[in-house]
């Protein structure tokens, strides 16, 4: 009997490339499994259904592990953290994705908690100098210094002047933006020397 070629060994009658525009589409463009079947059969004339791409997507599990390995090191390693989590729903169920971003890299963590477990187990013991994150409790005490997110204040003023607040969270909002935009500027900012108490 001959040997199949290579992308199609037992157990995958799909062509390796099919699996990466599936995963490619479904995780870095967001479109759902019942979308992404259909769009396999309008535009490519491929009948694939959804517990097939689901079969897929496992089996790409351990050839993306080292790399999720690599990204993982690299958020540990980093100097500061910022980490969130949303509501997702598998299997019917609600589940939760976290999200931790550090230096260089992003891991997504689907887990079916929000308690703090799930960062401890995510950082293994690794503490950053400074964890950003919201207020929620299980977001605490993850690293040496807190801050609290910024895009969470932005949103929150902004959610008081929808209110009709008109004193406080306008000014309290321009502040927030400038400070996210001289953020996004620092490498570029030069501070005089006589603001920080040196001399040049």
């Amino acid at each position: 009997m001959a040997r199949p070629p290579p992308g199609l060994e037992r157990g995958s009658p799909f062509w390796q490339p099919i699996a990466t525009l599936a995963l490619y589409l479904h995780y870095r463009q967001a479109i759902s499994l019942e979308r992404l079947r259909g769009l396999f059969g309008e535009v490519f004339g491929l009948q694939i259904s959804e517990g097939t791409l689901v079969n897929l997507f496992q089996r790409a599990r351990a050839r993306v592990a080292k790399q999720t390995l690599a990204v993982l090191e690299r958020v540990r390693a980093s100097r500061v953290v910022c980490s969130d989590e949303t509501s997702a729903r598998v299997a019917g169920r609600t589940w939760w994705e976290w999200g931790f971003v550090g230096k260089g890299a992003a891991l997504h963590e689907l887990a079916a908690s929000r308690a703090k477990s799930v960062p401890e187990r995510v950082m293994a013991g690794a503490r950053p100098e400074v964890r950003v994150a919201d207020l929620f409790g299980s977001q605490q005490g993850h690293g040496s210094q807190a801050q609290v997110c910024l895009a969470h204040h932005v949103r929150d003023m902004q959610y008081a002047i929808d209110a009709g607040d008109r004193v406080f969270a306008p000014a309290m909002l321009a502040f927030l933006q400038r400070a996210v935009y001289l953020g996004r500027k620092r490498e570029q900012v030069q501070v005089p020397c006589s603001a920080i108490g040196g001399s040049c």
